[in-house]
């Protein structure tokens, strides 16, 4: 029982000619009765004109066409459907239909299809985006629907534009005639914020073809990453000038955490004056003193309130970050059943963990602005361990701002956990962990809330 997933052109069709090898593979595949199934690396779209191929050897090849996915979704959707035609169908595939291949390949095809409606006929997420993929006109009509309600938002989004406020000329630093001004790429713009919100809340947009989920947060994200290392880095100059000349090998001492207080407080005090958003700080920058093998870590927490300003769109998505809750079930999940216990009262605690976990995932929405504000403050954490010399990579950064690599391991030294959220409120948690030098053989672990003392007011 075979098929074979093919990706071919972008215009959702494959090479014909009767000189590549490809079609020799094509027809063979065809006289022995084995299906293809068509998808192109970045997806078929449905809203383009089909396109005709050449014959091989005067017979025309029938394939289906998957659209809108790509072989990454393709190639697990496939192995469930030919599980459930071995289970459901298994006597019609073999069905010989006397050495006529098209009937053979027609059949199988026509099973192919018939199991996915099987699999996308229980209503949840896969079925809700990928229902139509094997059905053009049926795709074609959903995006057009789906167009329809996009101009239908956009044109109502019109009227947000109107909604700025008067503009406080007393605000804003006026440009006198004879100077001359600054258009550079270091150069600073006023806009309102109103402007602002409905800016980077266009960046974020489901995917085109299927609607299948935002795409756009990175942008977001990055965005406010490049803005917050590089404030920071300034106000950084300011408050820690005098301190790296004359303690030097003092790292982490409680003058520099001083100074780093100060830091996150001038980067608050920024975005409210600048009415990018209502921040406060809920938890001063704290770190901990840890024992042998575990890995240094500051943190602090921020709380964000949001009550008005909303955008007209204003789609909310969930935020999925690593949480005390998926620590606890995957803890769960390595231990297994305790001693004296039976297997259905460890499946019952399972359940019940992963879906309190799920629940929590979905409850948490969060808004392009707060992506925004999240790059801020993972920006704002890699710029206070270098400016801490938190550890040899955050010391080096100062010297490899350009290298993409080493901005990558700051980043991903950070984490950004979500503490309590709803439509009014957003608080979060940062902590950065000590990045340890390459080779390092001793264990490493992350310090517990019990096994470290904080240290700092």
């Amino acid at each position: 029982m075979r098929l074979l997933l093919v990706e071919g052109y972008e215009s959702g069709t494959y090479p014909t000619r009767q000189m590549h090898s490809f079609s020799a593979l094509i027809y063979s595949l065809f006289m022995a009765g084995i299906p293809v199934v068509l998808v192109s690396g970045s997806g078929i779209r449905a809203t383009q004109s089909t396109y005709s191929t050449l014959l091989i050897q005067g017979k025309e090849i029938p394939v289906l066409r998957l659209y809108g996915i790509i072989s990454e979704t393709a190639l697990p959707l496939l192995s469930l459907v030919m599980k459930k035609i071995a289970g459901e169908y298994d006597m019609e595939w073999r069905a010989t239909h006397e050495s006529d291949n098209y009937k053979l390949v027609h059949v199988r095809l026509g099973l192919i299809t018939q199991s996915l409606r099987g699999i996308f006929r229980v209503k949840n997420i896969l079925s809700e985006e990928l229902r139509e993929i094997f059905d053009q006109e049926a795709m074609f009509a959903r995006l057009a629907q789906r167009s329809r309600l996009r101009q239908e938002i956009e044109s109502s989004r019109r009227k947000d534009f109107r909604k700025r406020g008067s503009l406080d000329t007393k605000r804003l630093a006026i440009t006198d005639q004879g100077e001359s001004v600054d258009f550079s790429q270091g150069a600073f713009v006023s806009l309102s914020r109103w402007d602002f919100l409905l800016v980077i809340d266009q960046i974020v947009t489901p995917f085109e073809r299927i609607g299948a989920g935002p795409d756009g947060f990175a942008i977001v994200s990055d965005m406010g990453f490049e803005f917050g290392y590089s404030i920071t880095s300034s106000f950084g100059t300011k408050h820690f000038r005098l301190l790296h000349g004359e303690m030097r090998q003092k790292e982490r001492s409680e003058p520099l955490l001083d100074a780093a207080r100060s830091v996150l407080a001038d980067m608050v005090s920024l975005l409210r004056d600048t009415r990018i958003a209502d921040i406060r700080i809920e938890r001063k920058l704290m770190t901990t003193e840890t024992n042998p093998g575990e890995r240094g870590m500051f943190y602090f927490e921020i709380a964000l309130d949001e009550p008005f300003d909303r955008v007209g769109r204003d789609e909310k998505y969930s935020a999925h970050s690593y949480s005390k809750g998926e620590e606890e079930f995957f803890v769960c999940l390595r231990r297994g059943p305790e001693p004296g216990s039976g297997i259905e009262e460890y499946y019952e605690l399972i359940r019940r963990v992963y879906r309190r976990q799920l629940l929590e995932t979905w409850t948490k929405p969060t808004k392009a602005l707060d992506w925004f504000l999240i790059g801020i403050f993972k920006g704002v954490t890699c710029e206070l361990a270098s400016l801490l010399r938190f550890d040899q990579k955050a010391v080096e950064w100062r010297r490899f701002r350009q290298n993409v690599d080493h901005e990558r391991v700051l980043r991903q030294a950070v984490k950004c956990r979500i503490i309590e959220s709803d439509n009014d409120y957003l608080s979060l948690r940062f902590e950065y962990y000590e990045v340890k030098p390459e080779g390092e053989t001793k264990p490493v672990v992350e310090p517990s809330r019990s096994g470290g003392a904080e240290k700092g007011a």
